[in-house]
């Protein structure tokens, strides 16, 4: 069950090596302004009056992942997932393996009939065992792709949404290092905190909801009363 963990740990880091460049022309750029919502429109960053705004700003993909609150959720999500399953298929095989080795310490007292019944029933537990693991594992990694395609999709629309707010014609994301880089144009941060700021929004948002749809419940409870 060791590759399990490898399986987290390698799908997790597809989203640090991503290399993409976001590059949008102004035609279609008022569109799809318009198309966002109030809620989520981002707020330009300040500039001194006169401060020309670059035409190619970065951000640094490892940094993003690893403090984009989201992302450490579905992380922290999966790896009890992991751990869970690892500690399932653990039991499972504990017990399948104490049986074959009670049935090595006791065949040779068996008939011949008992000892071949039970070493059948042996293969046959062992061979739904590697099924039920290979199942697990791959349905496992199809949830990771999930939850890791919602972490890149979120990122990748406030980045557009970010761009299009600061007047960037692109924005280039690298991990870890960007060599003679200029600082000042590494929006690293402003990301980082407006994806968390969106999260955090969006759990408020989740709770007053919840709490809503319980206070409906109550007073329903009631009524029927």
């Amino acid at each position: 069950m060791k590759n399990l963990s490898l399986i987290l740990n390698a799908v997790l880091a597809v989203a640090v090596v991503i290399l993409f460049v976001l590059h949008f022309t102004s035609n279609g750029t008022t569109t799809d302004t318009q198309k966002t919502d109030d809620s989520k429109k981002v707020i330009p960053k300040e500039r001194k009056e006169g401060e020309p705004i670059p035409a190619i700003v970065f951000m640094r993909a490892d940094s993003v992942m690893k403090y984009y609150k989201f992302a450490e959720k579905i992380r922290k999500d999966l790896e009890t997932k992991g751990q869970s399953i690892q500690a399932d298929l653990q039991s499972r095989g504990n017990v399948l393996q104490q049986d074959a080795i009670s049935f090595e310490q006791n065949y040779q007292k068996m008939s011949i009939q008992d000892a071949q019944a039970r070493q059948a029933d042996l293969q046959r537990r062992g061979q739904e065992y590697a099924q039920y693991e290979q199942s697990l594992t791959a349905t496992f990694q199809q949830e990771q792709a999930g939850e890791l395609k919602k972490i890149n999709d979120r990122i990748e629309d406030y980045v557009k949404r970010y761009r299009e707010a600061n007047g960037h014609d692109f924005i280039l994301s690298y991990m870890p290092t960007v060599w003679g880089a200029d600082e000042a144009l590494d929006i690293t941060q402003d990301i980082i905190d407006g994806l968390n700021k969106e999260y955090d929004e969006g759990k408020k948002g989740d709770a007053s909801s919840e709490s809503d749809k319980k206070e409906k419940e109550e007073e329903k409870e009631k009524d029927e009363e």
